[in-house]
């Protein structure tokens, strides 16, 4: 209790001189300023992702399956370009990865040269899977890359639901040519 009662006393001592008043309040009003704007930066993280700069990057090929073209890297850009979900820029590697290192850009998300060879393994024996490749920038924003790591997770699943429609369409339409052999 003696403490509170130092502590007390030296705070009146303080604010008696002009000097003191003026190191009390600094020292009230600098957190509450630091604070604010700390939490301003994390209010709403997900509230614009829209304008969250991504650069998307499509060395995709191409691929064959049945005597159809598969062309699942350009398939998955129409389907970007359609989401507001990201701010997504379509360049290529060179401007991604300068984008990037300048700041540009918070993420880059590439669509491999082989995906779209990985997307018509599904049915082999030992099937490759179709990754998206990305690199994050945390050191422009580390909230923003973690925000741009799930938005990749989304995008994957999206993609992964897209080949399974896919290929269960593709499967259904062998088993309806298998019965009419039969």
């Amino acid at each position: 209790m003696k403490g509170l009662q130092l502590v007390l006393q030296d705070i009146k001592a303080m604010w008696k001189h002009k000097h003191g008043r003026i190191a009390l309040i600094f020292l009230l009003v600098v957190p509450l300023i630091y604070s604010g704007f700390f939490l301003a930066g994390y209010w709403n993280p997900y509230g614009k992702l829209d304008q969250l700069p991504v650069a998307v990057v499509n060395l995709d090929t191409g691929s064959e399956m049945d005597d159809k073209p598969i062309e699942a890297g350009d398939d998955f850009v129409k389907q970007l370009k359609k989401q507001k979900e990201l701010d997504f820029h379509f360049v290529s590697a060179k401007a991604a990865d300068t984008g990037l290192k300048e700041g540009t850009y918070y993420m880059v998300v590439t669509i491999p040269d082989d995906f779209s060879k990985n997307v018509t393994t599904l049915m082999d024996e030992k099937p490759e899977a179709a990754k998206l490749l990305y690199k994050i920038n945390p050191g422009k924003n580390f909230v923003a890359s973690q925000i741009s790591t799930t938005a990749v997770e989304k995008m994957t699943t999206k993609i992964n639901a897209s080949i399974t429609k896919g290929y269960s369409e593709g499967i259904l339409s062998k088993f309806q040519d298998v019965s009419k052999g039969l």
